[in-house]
C-alpha cells in the first residue's frame, strides 16, 4: 500500500478504522483482556515480513490482539485515605506481577505503563447539613420529593475535598445509558432543573428583607 496516495485500498483502511472507532464509542464496558507475552506473540504472529502486513492486517493485529492487552482499574471511596491505600495495593500488585512474569520466562521483555485518566479526589456532605436541607425543602417547594441521596463522582468532588459543603442536583427530565455512545436525555418537565437550583442558591445565600442565609459564612 502507498500510504502517500489516497487510493481505493487506502479508501478501504480508512472506512474500516472509523467502522473500528464508532464501534469502541458504543461499547459500555473497557477492551480489558490482558494476557502474557507468550499468548501475546502467539496470537499477533510474525509481523515482520518482506511484503509487509498490510494496512487491513495490521489493523486486524491491533484491534483485536494489542488493544485488548490493556487492563482498566477504577478506584472510588468516599474517603480520601481509603483511595490512596487502595491505589498503592492496586500499582504494587501490578509491579509483583511484571516481576513475576519476566522471573517466569527468564527476561526483562515485560514491561507495564500505567496511565492516569482521572484524579477526582473525594468528599462527602453529611445529609444532616444545611445544604442537604435546603435541597429536601426545594424539591418540596416544586411539588416533588427529593427520591435518593447517593455518592457519587463529580464536580462537588473538588468543593467537598476542600471542605466546602456541596451538592450536585438533578437537572430533571429523564436519561439513560450514560458514558456510552447510546446516552440519551429526554427533556420532560426539565423546567424542574433550573427552578430547583435557583430555589437552593436563594435558600443558602438568602434573600434580603425575606430570609437569612442557611450557609454559615466562611473565615478569611
Amino acid at each position: 500500500m502507498d500510504m502517500h496516495r489516497y487510493s481505493q485500498e487506502t479508501e478501504a483502511l480508512a472506512q474500516s478504522m472509523m467502522r473500528i472507532a464508532l464501534d469502541r464509542l458504543r461499547m459500555d464496558a473497557p477492551l480489558d483482556g490482558p494476557v502474557d507475552a507468550q499468548e501475546l506473540g502467539r496470537r499477533a504472529g510474525q509481523t515482520i515480513t518482506p511484503a509487509g502486513l498490510g494496512g487491513e492486517q495490521a489493523l486486524r493485529v491491533w484491534t483485536d490482539v494489542l488493544a485488548p492487552a490493556t487492563m482498566s482499574v477504577d478506584i472510588r471511596s468516599n474517603g480520601q485515605e481509603a483511595l490512596v491505600n487502595f491505589e498503592k495495593l492496586v500499582v504494587s500488585a501490578i509491579n509483583e506481577a511484571v516481576v513475576e512474569e519476566n522471573r517466569r520466562w527468564n527476561s526483562k521483555a515485560i514491561t507495564v505503563e500505567m496511565k492516569l485518566v482521572g484524579d477526582r479526589p473525594a468528599g462527602v456532605t453529611p445529609v444532616d447539613s444545611p445544604i442537604i436541607h435546603a435541597a429536601r425543602a426545594a424539591f418540596r417547594s416544586i411539588g416533588t420529593e427529593a427520591r435518593s441521596i447517593a455518592a457519587a463522582s463529580t464536580d462537588s468532588n473538588i468543593a467537598m475535598s476542600l471542605g466546602i459543603p456541596a451538592i450536585t442536583l438533578s437537572s430533571a427530565g429523564q436519561a439513560g445509558a450514560a458514558h456510552s455512545y447510546g446516552e440519551w436525555y429526554a427533556p420532560s418537565n426539565n423546567w424542574y432543573g433550573p427552578q430547583l437550583v435557583l430555589m437552593v442558591t436563594l435558600g443558602l445565600v438568602g434573600v434580603e428583607g425575606v430570609s437569612e442565609p442557611l450557609l454559615e459564612k466562611r473565615a478569611k
